[in-house]
């Protein structure tokens, strides 16, 4: 309000004296032409040919200030329109971020845009969640369990820092474990947040294709502000039989900022590493034998993530 008041006050000057000017220039003229001055006396001739620039500078500026006055008001109108606070009480913003996107992209790909913003709405935005993850390590550790070398015991040690952005419960997805070939499910599972270890929640489902159970755990936090943040510590172990499970995965869940990734592997095994659906490569710091090591700089939506292909020597 006081900057439009600011506006109007400096328009109403600049139209104000617009005005001024060519009424002087006539007063001028009225005393010359009517005879109250002499127009061939020295003063008379001054009169008219001030008369002369204040008249035509006068209409000169007045539309000059009208051009400039549509101009500024057309300035401060924009602004009003894409202000924050106007767009927030809008109904149809989406429909405003697609025309806006359309002419970002120099309307591209016509016959599958609307599909493509659907996707970054949906996904990419991820106008459904409300929480991410910052500063996201694992380290993962490796180890035979027995001489023959067909079973491995993996040890993940997962810490990042869970911002949340809304009030209410939040679910927190662990991990999943499948039972395969009459192996029951082992697994041991353990969360802290804040330094408190957490009760966890899971849930056991069949796979109607193949018969096979999949239990997934998860964490439901009750959060009472509309942003915070938590510590989280995650520490989960499995063995699993190599020939039937040769990979090491991670999915986001959620968007994650930031990750480093570290793997330590025994003798006898072997581990490559690939990106899943990143949209920049992880940077390799360490690749020996024993030791894996990467980092992603940005962020991992979800859905995306890392895998090591594992393979016995």
């Amino acid at each position: 309000m006081n900057k439009l008041k600011s506006i109007y006050s400096l328009l109403s000057l600049k139209l104000s004296i617009a005005w001024l000017l060519p009424a002087v220039g006539l007063c001028f003229y009225v005393l010359v032409y009517t005879g109250l001055i002499d127009n061939c006396s020295t003063l008379g001739e001054i009169m008219i040919k001030a008369a002369d620039v204040l008249v035509i500078g006068g209409v000169v500026g007045f539309l000059t200030n009208i051009a400039q006055t549509f101009g500024i008001f057309r300035k401060a109108i924009e602004d009003a329109f894409v202000s924050n606070d106007f767009l927030e009480k809008r109904k149809d913003i989406s429909t405003v971020w697609r025309n806006a996107s359309k002419i970002l992209f120099n309307k591209k790909f016509p016959d599958i845009s609307d599909d493509l913003l659907t996707l970054i709405e949906d996904h990419y935005i991820c106008r459904k969640e409300h929480s991410y993850y910052n500063d996201f390590h694992i380290t993962t550790n490796v180890k035979w369990t027995d001489d023959s070398k067909e079973v491995i015991k993996v040890e993940h040690i997962t810490t990042f820092e869970l911002i949340t952005e809304k009030k209410g419960r939040i679910k927190l997805p662990l991990s999943a474990w499948m039972k395969k070939n009459d192996r029951p499910i082992s697994c041991d599972l353990k969360c802290c947040i804040n330094g408190r270890e957490m009760k966890l929640q899971y849930k056991d489902k069949e796979d109607k294709n193949t018969g096979e159970t999949v239990r997934t755990y998860f964490l439901k936090l009750k959060n009472k502000e509309v942003r915070n943040k938590y510590q989280v510590m995650i520490h989960r172990s499995i063995e699993q039989v190599i020939k039937d499970d040769f990979d090491l995965s991670f999915r986001a869940a959620y968007i994650v900022k930031n990750m480093t990734v570290k793997l330590s592997l025994p003798e006898n095994l072997s581990a490559k590493f690939i990106c899943r659906g990143t949209v920049d490569d992880f940077i390799c710091i360490k690749d020996e034998q024993s030791i894996k090591e990467y980092l992603y700089r940005g962020l991992v939506l979800q859905r995306q993530g890392y895998t090591f292909a594992l393979q016995k020597k």
